[in-house]
């Protein structure tokens, strides 16, 4: 993990892009799926805290060892394209897709779905078989080899796939064994993003992210925000 300086090269306005910009940056700063990165403006005086921005898609490749990255984040609103954006990162745990695994479903419970199409083309580069459910979905701009779904084939899909990916919001994880209609059987492999308000980036354990897993609670921002899901559901 390191500093870096990217750019802005195009804000995307159109919900069914599934991603909030373009942004330029070195190849190195680009987060594996699930990771997540952290912008400033080094001239936004009112900037409290970074943003946190997740790769929505394949990069680009660009001369000068630098990529083209769909970022999916809550962008600052004077944050105009061509802005010079101070980044950390790459952040965190992320999704682990075994090699082995030829059935995988992404579910995107809340929101755009765009965290989980780096993992998308991920899966299709292995010749995995991809099914996608979501709540909001744009299914135009979507890869014509991905199965596309909705959530109320929830059970469907966990008794097809052998990895399951999900993500959620925090407030999610109350209801989430409710919604999945019980535990996916052990022999899945079944991993969620947990979308939680990361302040530090892991760099101050302020606890702000902080959830329950396991036996204890664990903060987004460094132990996830990608968790088992075996972890997650042990405390409900």
């Amino acid at each position: 993990m390191a500093n870096y300086t990217g750019q802005l090269s195009e804000i995307l306005l159109e919900a069914y892009q599934n991603a909030s910009a373009r942004l330029v940056c070195p190849a190195v700063v680009q987060p594996a799926p699930g990771q997540y990165l952290q912008a400033t403006h080094p001239h936004d005086e009112s900037q409290a805290v970074p943003v946190t921005l997740f790769a929505a898609g394949p990069a680009n490749p660009l001369p000068g060892g630098r990529v083209s990255l769909a970022m999916l984040g809550a962008l600052r609103p004077d944050w105009p394209p061509g802005a010079e954006l101070a980044l950390r990162g790459p952040l965190g745990r992320g999704f682990s897709l075994p090699k082995r695994a030829q059935r995988v479903a992404l579910l995107g419970l809340q929101g755009s779905p765009g965290r989980l199409l780096p993992l998308a083309a991920q899966a299709l580069a292995q010749g995995s078989q991809v099914a996608l459910a979501s709540q909001a979905l744009a299914a135009g701009h979507l890869p014509p080899a991905i199965e596309v779904h909705e959530l109320n084939d929830l059970p469907k899909l966990l008794a097809w796939a052998d990895y399951v990916a999900l993500d959620l919001d925090r407030t999610d994880l109350e209801s989430l064994e409710a919604r999945l209609g019980g535990r996916p059987p052990r022999a899945i492999t079944a991993q969620a993003l947990v979308r939680a308000s990361m302040p530090c980036g892991g760099l101050a354990g302020c606890g702000v992210c902080s959830l329950p897993a396991g036996r204890g609670t664990r903060l987004a921002c460094e132990q996830g925000p990608v968790f088992e899901l075996s972890e997650l559901l042990a405390v409900t």
